[in-house]
């Protein structure tokens, strides 16, 4: 099969496994983890040239939420990121897919109940 091309903001990786530390792949040495949020103020801890993806433009965005991931005790030395997007913004999206898409969702919100 062929592999399809990322495109601009897409970051094409496989994982291997999912495990709750980090391990490194050649000694097999386990490193318990933690997460810190980052806020436009600590945008600077994160390297452009480090990472495929733009993290500096998601931060900006106020109804994402960016959060680093560490080996416990070396909050300075990131091992990963990842983004949340708010639950309002989730909703706003399912209800902007509907009417511009005509999709249709199999979940209902709270007051619909």
């Amino acid at each position: 099969m062929k592999k399809k091309k990322p495109l601009q903001n897409e970051v094409s990786i496989e994982i291997d496994k999912l495990t709750n530390s980090i391990k490194n792949a050649q000694t097999g040495n386990v490193f318990d983890t933690e997460f810190h949020r980052i806020t436009k103020a600590g945008k600077g801890e994160i390297k452009k040239g480090d990472w495929l993806f733009n993290w500096h433009d998601e931060i900006k965005y106020a109804e994402r939420e960016v959060y680093k991931l560490t080996i416990e005790g070396e909050p300075g030395r990131i091992q990963g990121l990842v983004s949340f997007v708010s639950f309002f913004a989730k909703t706003a999206l399912i209800e902007h897919y509907s009417k511009t898409l005509g999709a249709k969702g199999v979940w209902t919100t709270h007051g619909d109940r």
